[in-house]
């Protein structure tokens, strides 16, 4: 279950080989960095405020 919104996110490219297994998997992380910055951006401003 931890993994279920990974997983989820990763099915919505069905890589056929092992290139693009980990190019999805590395566009995947890049995704969940990126909204953990945003996340954290958002919880910074509204610090300020």
């Amino acid at each position: 279950m931890p993994n279920s919104i990974f997983q989820n996110m990763l099915s919505q490219y069905s890589p056929t080989t092992k290139e693009e297994t980990q190019n999805a998997l590395h566009e995947v992380m890049q995704q969940i960095a990126l909204l953990g910055l945003i996340f954290r951006n958002a919880l910074s401003r509204r610090d300020l405020a």
